[in-house]
């Protein structure tokens, strides 16, 4: 039966209108939900899909939905608070507050992708690393405004969970803060 369905995935689907998620959200069992590259997801649709489903999720990838505006993840990241793994990569309506409902909501993630978010500030990166302190794999590529700060703030909140970090293209790094962070990590970082 549709109803005991635990992972559901409608990724890259160019026409799906956000009209035809309502109906998903009697999906009570989901505990993966993929929407990843539908372009025309809208902020509603998005909250009344997580409104009914969203209390078992742990994975959500939102990868590619660029309509969706803060005040979309800032209600996931209410509704979903078991979430351990979040992508959103391209979401770039994103923005500070977003990311610390994420950092209060969420605080079991373990795999974040941040990946061209492009408002984000260090001070966002400061709040996710504080409040979800599990951190394995993180993408935080093309968010141009990161600095050691936000690295500091990884190598103090997250250094011993830390595997996996992507900061391909954040020019305001320097090699002192991404050191300090690689000999915090005490050789657990496998992948840089």
């Amino acid at each position: 039966c549709a109803s005991s369905l635990q992972s559901l995935r409608l990724e890259d689907c160019d026409q799906f209108l956000p009209e035809w998620l309502p109906p998903l959200s009697r999906l009570h069992e989901l505990h993966t939900l993929s929407l990843s590259g539908l372009c025309l997801l809208s902020d509603d649709a998005l909250v009344t899909l997580l409104d009914g489903c969203a209390a078992r999720l742990k994975t959500l990838s939102l990868r590619g939905c660029s309509l969706l505006g803060p005040e979309a993840i800032i209600t996931a990241a209410r509704l979903c608070p078991a979430l351990t793994s979040l992508d959103l990569e391209g979401v770039e309506l994103l923005t500070d507050a977003a990311a610390l409902a994420l950092a209060e909501g969420c605080p079991a993630l373990q795999t974040l992708t941040l990946k061209g978010c492009v408002q984000l500030s260090d001070e966002a990166i400061e709040a996710i690393s504080d409040g979800c302190r599990g951190l394995c794999d993180v993408s935080l590529n093309k968010i141009p405004a990161l600095s050691d700060r936000a690295i500091l703030a990884l190598r103090t909140h997250n250094a011993s969970s830390l595997r996996t970090l992507d900061l391909s293209w954040c020019r305001g790094l320097t090699d002192y803060g991404l050191g300090a962070l690689v000999d915090a990590t005490e050789g657990r970082l496998e992948r840089l």
